[in-house]
């Protein structure tokens, strides 16, 4: 099988959402000092924003692919993926965040996180969100023959987190959505990889907009 890409992910989330890309206008495309970014923004009909950014450097020697769902319609917890190709590792980053109102059963993310147990981990830094960040969160580097299922992982596990979007309860937006920006505000307050770096080269008022009008719509 191929490497899994953003736009497959898209593709099964077409399957059964209706789904609208928004214009981000300058944000289209961002320099990072070496990364060069292409972003999207996508309202899902009747769950909430969807953001997409692709990334490359170093003449396409490393790529990453990020995917951030905040649903505000319906009661499920802040998702974020990351997949990360270079130096020939490859990385996957599958977080969830508490924004719950009440908190979901995702057992089934859980055992198909242990189906994949024999693919290396990857250790995080310590960071300030880890208090919020959900036990069936994965992050995992191979590379070779250790990486050969990464993509069945990523395909499982996104499949089953649409299970549970499909089957979260409904809820009030003006509830769910200042959950979801005390998540954001953390993140431009206290960092993080990616806003460290949005930060120091796009400055702190642009990553402000990106952050809460488009990455997670969170204003």
């Amino acid at each position: 099988m191929k490497d899994l890409t953003i736009d497959l992910m898209l593709k099964l989330f077409n399957e059964k959402y209706e789904i609208n890309e928004i214009d981000v206008g300058e944000f289209k495309n961002i320099k990072a000092g070496p990364m060069k970014f292409e972003i999207s923004q996508y309202n899902i009909k009747n769950v909430g924003n969807l953001s997409i950014m692709k990334g490359s450097a170093m003449l396409g020697l490393m790529k990453m692919d990020t995917m951030i769902l905040c649903s505000f319609s319906k009661d499920a917890p802040i998702f974020s993926y990351d997949r990360i190709h270079a130096m020939g590792n490859d990385t996957l980053i599958y977080e969830l965040y508490d924004s719950y109102i009440n908190p979901l059963d995702l057992t089934s993310l859980g055992n198909v996180k242990q189906e994949y147990s024999e693919i290396p981990n990857y250790e995080l830094k310590k960071c300030w969100y880890d208090e919020i960040k959900l036990p069936e969160s994965v992050s995992k580097r191979a590379k070779g023959k250790l990486a050969k299922n990464m993509n069945n992982l990523v395909i499982d596990y996104f499949k089953e987190y649409l299970n549970i979007l499909d089957n979260a309860p409904e809820c009030d937006v003006c509830n769910k959505k200042p959950l979801v920006d005390k998540y954001t505000q953390g993140l431009l307050t206290n960092g993080g990889s990616s806003t460290d770096v949005f930060i120091k080269y796009i400055g702190k008022e642009k990553t402000t907009e990106l952050f809460e009008k488009i990455l997670f719509a969170s204003k």
